[in-house]
C-alpha cells in the first residue's frame, strides 16, 4: 500500500510539475495563410490583409466609369460556417477557434474582392451587404448585383445580374493566370458583362 501511495504521490508530483513549467499544455493551433503558418490568429489575418493590400497596390482605376450602381453580396458569417468551410472528419472534434479562424479568413478573403471592384471604379455607385442567400439581394434602386454563389465548400462563383437581363453572368477567374493579372482579368470581364 504504501509503494502504490508512494507511486501516486511521486506520479501526481510529476504532472503538477509539468503543468507549473509549462510542459502539459493544450496543443498549438496553427494557422496558415497560404504555405505561411503562425501560431497566432491575429498574425495570420494580419498577414492576410498584408497579402490583400499589396494585391489591391496592383489594381488601377479604369478611366471611364460605367455612369450604374451596383450592390456587392457577400455571404454572411453564419452563411460562411454552414457552407463555406470543408470539414475533414468530425465537424465536433474541430475547436471552435480553428472554426473561427477558417470563417474569418474566408469572410476577409471574398470582403477583398468588394475592394478590388470598388478601386477599379467600374461602377458610378458601390454598396457592400451581407447575407445569408446572397443570390437572393434585392437591388432595388441599383442597376446591378454582384454576388457570390458559395453552396458548398467546392462552389464558389461571382455572378452579376441585371434588372434587364433574364438570368445572371457568371464572372470567371481564369486559373492559368495567378496573382494581379488573374484579378485583374477578372475585373475585366465584370466590367465588360456590366457594359452589355
Amino acid at each position: 500500500m504504501f509503494r502504490k501511495l508512494k507511486y501516486l504521490t511521486a506520479s501526481l508530483f510529476i504532472l503538477v510539475l509539468l503543468f507549473i513549467t509549462g510542459c502539459v499544455t493544450t496543443p498549438n493551433i496553427i494557422y496558415s495563410v497560404g504555405s505561411e503558418k503562425y501560431l497566432s490568429k491575429e498574425l495570420a489575418l494580419q498577414r492576410l490583409e498584408q497579402l490583400h493590400i499589396e494585391l489591391l497596390s496592383q489594381i488601377l482605376p479604369i478611366n471611364n466609369t460605367i455612369q450604374k450602381s451596383a450592390i456587392v453580396a457577400m455571404p454572411s458569417l453564419d452563411r460562411i460556417e454552414r457552407t463555406g468551410i470543408k470539414y475533414s472528419g468530425d465537424k465536433a472534434s474541430i475547436l471552435p477557434e480553428q472554426i473561427d479562424y477558417i470563417k474569418a479568413y474566408i469572410f476577409k478573403d471574398f470582403g477583398a474582392n468588394y475592394k478590388l471592384i470598388e478601386k477599379r471604379h467600374i461602377f458610378r455607385e458601390l454598396k457592400l451587404v451581407y447575407s445569408d442567400s446572397p443570390e437572393k439581394t434585392q437591388f432595388i434602386g441599383y442597376d446591378f448585383l454582384i454576388y457570390l454563389h458559395n453552396p458548398s465548400p467546392d462552389i464558389a462563383k461571382w455572378y452579376i445580374k441585371s434588372h434587364s437581363w433574364e438570368k445572371p453572368c457568371y464572372i470567371p477567374l481564369d486559373s492559368n493566370k495567378q496573382g494581379a493579372s488573374r484579378t485583374l482579368s477578372w475585373l475585366i470581364i465584370l466590367e465588360e458583362l456590366a457594359r452589355q
